[in-house]
């Protein structure tokens, strides 16, 4: 067995060697022929005609896939192999997440109030990242993970009637709080963990108001102005303490990388309604969260 791990390793480190030095080679190769562009207004490379412009535009993309690769080929030979080394670990990740938060078009709009007019939803992606306390001894099956958590809510709802008045109503909520996961490893570094997580709604009016109303074709119809619109909505329309449910699976490198794909559905409403006159109402609003993060980590086991 350890000699089979040696020769894993001494392949993985020619491996390493032979792409790495194809990488290196092809920018290498690029800038010098980005040079010899400089020098002319028509370029030919492999039996092809390029103009300047298409070929450093041609240039540029390949660069940036040649180093991304190269980052991606530093992070699995660096340890695919196995988990964290160390028992206890403790970390930061960040990402970028996908969410929806239901039913925001219901609340402006009831459904009986009138008809022809339509409301489009959007997802948004905002940043995320929180610092991870992750406890696991390799020889077991379970483990389990707390984070303190930095996300958003973030949703917009697009309306558009059939005297073409349009508006889009954006609700951004920031949210700090912490979350706790039981981790499974079905298979070294790979582990699949259900969990909770709860947050506290840092910007409770953060709703953004735009619309076409004040056009002079709506003159008649005395609509509010935009800004005014967007102040009603911040003061009667609240973000919410978010408490999630969730389950995130991803894999533990040796060399204490991580990658995580997450989802979160949040169990309580989020979006108080307060009396008003604009006939805005109460509803639930849940809501989903899709994420994907990268993390780093060092043990800090006591020797």
């Amino acid at each position: 067995m350890k000699r089979w791990h040696q020769t894993a390793k001494g392949g993985e480190s020619v491996l390493f060697f032979v792409s790495f030095s194809v990488i290196v080679y092809r920018v290498v190769n690029l800038k010098t022929c980005h040079g010899q562009v400089e020098k002319t207004d028509v370029f030919f490379t492999n039996n092809c005609c390029y103009k300047v412009s298409q070929y450093k535009e041609r240039s540029k993309m390949q660069k940036k896939t040649f180093l991304v690769l190269g980052l991606l080929l530093s992070l699995f030979t660096g340890g695919v192999r196995a988990q964290y080394a160390s028992t206890n670990m403790l970390g930061i990740k960040a990402g970028a997440a996908l969410t929806k938060m239901n039913s925001l078009s219901s609340i402006l709009v009831s459904e009986d109030y009138y008809s022809n007019y339509t409301f489009t939803d959007h997802l948004k992606c905002s940043p995320t990242a929180a610092l991870f306390y992750s406890y696991h001894d390799n020889d077991k099956l379970f483990g389990g993970q707390f984070e303190l958590l930095y996300y958003q809510q973030h949703t917009s709802t697009e309306y558009e009637d059939i005297n073409t008045l349009n508006y889009t109503a954006d609700f951004k909520y920031h949210y700090v709080g912490a979350g706790g996961y039981v981790k499974v490893y079905p298979y070294q570094g790979l582990f699949i963990a259900p969990g909770a997580r709860f947050g506290f709604c840092l910007s409770p009016d953060n709703v953004t108001y735009e619309s076409n109303q004040e056009d002079a074709v709506f003159e008649k119809y005395d609509y509010p102005t935009n800004e005014l619109t967007q102040n009603i909505m911040q003061d009667k329309l609240k973000g919410k303490f978010d408490l999630g449910v969730g389950l995130q699976i991803g894999w533990e490198f040796t060399n204490n990388l991580s990658v995580q794909a997450a989802y979160h559905y949040s169990v309580l409403d989020l979006v108080e309604t307060q009396y008003n006159s604009y006939n805005w109402v109460e509803q639930d609003n849940n809501a989903h969260s899709f994420q994907l993060t990268v993390g780093y980590a060092l043990g800090i086991d006591r020797k």
